[in-house]
């Protein structure tokens, strides 16, 4: 457990800095840019999410191929002719969309935003080979650093431009963005000269490295695929809302989805510093892990809720125009707290049995879920419904997960957590319910004495997660 809490320390300490980044873009970037501005910003980091469907699976083939592996047993030479075949055709990819921008007939700024998407494919690819490495084999410390110099830079960068009076500062954070993101990769290079220096020209190994590209595609694809789809959970009703409604309604509810997940942008990389570790623990181990792991990420993230209070605050008074997001942002945090379960948990700990294609069904059902709710909040044209559908769309997928989860390793306390899961779920409505409709004092007041009773009747299992977790 020391080697989780080490390797945990160093992905946490880069994401604080993600963290800060995310802050900054969330909750000052919208005082500094129109909405429209900020819905063209939201725009590209919802589409730009979506590029790593572009390297087909393989870096997710090389995560499950080389995880919980030593640095010391990889081929290198055999990378180095893959990793020259994958830049090309990603260099071929990138060049694909950027003309289709050229010769489309989106407006000028759509065109401006498809072709940085464009740019960032190559370069977030790119990344994502050399990162897929670095976690699978354990190196997160690499990782971390790379990170966090980038990070740094992004947010000094951003805060030198929210300063200067020009237009269209989209335009210029986007740039930022994509700067940034090279340094990123450039930062990771040393750490991979036997990848990029080991290339001999063409051969029968060649042809060898060719079959393993496609083996790793074939294995990686489902699992990429699954990936996409989880995000799609709630990138699907954002694309409904762009299409729907118009940039400033979307502005308004990508506003709500950011600082909602602002909890999930500290966490989100520890499901990878878990995936190499889960790979080589027993039954037991794992067992007591995700048990553990789920009852006290529940029980912080009921705390968590009270966040709603200072962000309203701050909305209210610093952001007036944004102040229908409030009421998405209430239904998106318990949002929140089910799709870190499922990234750092349930999706890690599938990942690593090679449970792809379960997980894969698992996210298929849950978008199917998700979208059937969002149509039928777009024919009502309710905002408030299409948050209401991320939610469902995300406690569904959770629910999924754990439940396979469960079948595999059957014990004496699955009574017992799921006792807490349903509890967490009466608990989120609770919170969305009083919030809604009694004064802050009694909110405060009824919040409190419920999570202390909760705490109460709980504290020898809080004692003894909190125990097993060193």
């Amino acid at each position: 457990m020391k080697g989780i809490i080490k390797n945990a320390f160093y992905a946490t300490s880069a994401n604080s800095l993600s963290m800060l980044a995310s802050v900054l873009l969330s909750f000052v970037l919208p005082k500094f840019v129109s909405i429209v501005d900020y819905g063209y910003w939201q725009f590209f980091i919802l589409y730009s999410g979506y590029v790593g469907f572009l390297h087909l699976g393989f870096c997710d083939g090389l995560y499950l191929r080389y995880g919980g592996k030593k640095n010391d047993s990889i081929n290198f030479h055999e990378l180095s002719i893959m990793f020259s075949y994958y830049l090309i055709f990603q260099i071929l990819v990138s060049a694909i969309i950027i003309l289709i921008a050229i010769l489309s007939k989106l407006d000028f700024v759509y065109k401006i935003v498809l072709m940085s998407i464009g740019l960032y494919a190559f370069i977030a690819n790119t990344n994502s080979f050399f990162t897929s490495l670095l976690l699978s084999t354990n190196r997160i410390l690499l990782y971390s650093r790379a990170l966090g110099l980038s990070k740094i830079l992004l947010i000094v960068y951003s805060c030198i431009i929210m300063f200067i009076p020009i237009e269209n500062k989209f335009l210029y954070i986007i740039g930022g963005y994509l700067f940034t993101s090279i340094i990123s990769v450039l930062l990771l290079l040393p750490n991979f000269k036997g990848v990029l220096f080991n290339f001999e020209g063409f051969s029968d190994d060649n042809r060898r490295s060719i079959k393993t590209m496609k083996s790793l595609v074939f294995v990686g694809f489902v699992l990429m695929l699954s990936n996409v789809l989880s995000h799609f959970i709630l990138g699907s009703g954002r694309m409904i809302v762009e299409y729907v409604w118009d940039v400033e309604a979307f502005a308004k509810l990508s506003f709500a989805v950011s600082i909602s997940m602002f909890f999930l942008a500290f966490v989100s990389q520890l499901g990878m510093v878990l995936f190499p570790l889960l790979k080589n623990m027993n039954s037991e181990t794992v067992v007591r892990v995700l048990n553990n792991g789920d009852f006290l990420i529940g029980y912080i993230m009921m705390w968590g809720y009270f966040m709603i209070i200072p962000i309203s605050f701050f909305i209210y008074m610093v952001l007036p125009a944004y102040v229908e997001s409030v009421n998405y942002i209430l239904i998106l945090l318990p949002t929140s707290l089910y799709i870190i379960k499922s990234q750092i948990l349930y999706t890690t700990y599938l990942k690593s049995i090679n449970m792809q294609n379960k997980l894969l069904l698992i996210n298929m059902l849950s978008v199917l879920i998700a979208v059937s709710l969002y149509i039928l909040s777009a024919l009502f044209r309710s905002l408030q419904g299409m948050a209401i559908a991320m939610l469902v769309g995300s406690f569904m997928q959770y629910i999924l997960q754990k439940s396979v989860t469960d079948i595999l390793y059957i014990t004496t306390n699955q009574i017992h957590h799921w006792k807490n899961v349903l509890f967490e779920a009466f608990f989120s409505l609770f919170f969305i319910g009083i919030y809604m409709n009694t004064s802050l004092t009694l909110f405060i007041i009824l919040m409190s004495v419920t999570i202390l009773i909760y705490t109460y009747y709980n504290r020898y299992i809080i004692y003894a997660s909190i125990k097993k977790a060193y």
